[in-house]
C-alpha cells in the first residue's frame, strides 16, 4: 500500500462557477517516494508530489527514471545549472526560471516517451509537418 503524506489541498471547489467541472485546490503531498504510483504517472490537474534528492544528480536520474517526459522546469540562479538541466532532462518542453504551464503558440510542444506523441510536435512550423508528406526528387537534364 501506498502512503504519501497529504500536505494540503485537493479540496473540491463548489458554488457560483463551479457547478459545470470538476474543480480542486492544488493538492501537494510529501514523503513520496519514487516507486508510488503518484510520481511515475502523468497527473494533469492541480498536484505536485515532492520527493526528497541528494543533489543535482540524484535529481535528474529521479526524474527520468519514468515513462513520461512531458515539461520539466528549474529554478536556479547558477547559469550551469540551468544549462545542464536542459541538457539532462528528458522532457520535450524545458522551463528556467518559469512554470511548466504556458507555452508561445507559435513553439513547438510535445513531449518524450509516454508523454504527447513522439510522431510530432503541437504548434509552431513543425506542428504543421504532421499533415505533410515530404517527397525529394532528383532530376538529371
Amino acid at each position: 500500500m501506498e502512503e504519501a503524506t497529504h500536505l494540503c489541498g485537493g479540496d473540491v471547489l463548489t458554488g457560483p462557477g463551479f457547478e459545470r467541472g470538476y474543480y480542486v485546490t492544488p493538492a501537494r503531498f510529501t514523503d513520496v517516494t519514487q516507486q508510488m504510483r503518484i510520481a511515475r504517472e502523468e497527473i494533469f490537474g492541480p498536484v505536485i508530489a515532492l520527493i526528497e534528492v541528494d543533489g543535482y544528480d540524484d535529481a535528474i536520474a529521479k526524474a527520468n527514471d519514468t515513462e513520461y517526459g512531458l515539461s520539466a522546469a528549474i529554478a536556479t540562479t547558477d547559469a550551469r545549472y540551468a544549462h545542464r538541466f536542459a541538457r539532462d532532462i528528458q522532457a520535450g518542453t524545458v522551463k528556467i526560471n518559469r512554470t511548466t504551464t504556458g507555452n508561445l503558440s507559435n513553439a513547438p510542444f510535445g513531449g518524450r516517451k509516454h508523454s504527447s506523441t513522439s510522431t510530432f510536435r503541437e504548434s509552431g512550423r513543425v506542428g504543421l509537418e504532421f499533415y505533410t508528406q515530404i517527397k525529394t526528387v532528383y532530376r538529371a537534364g
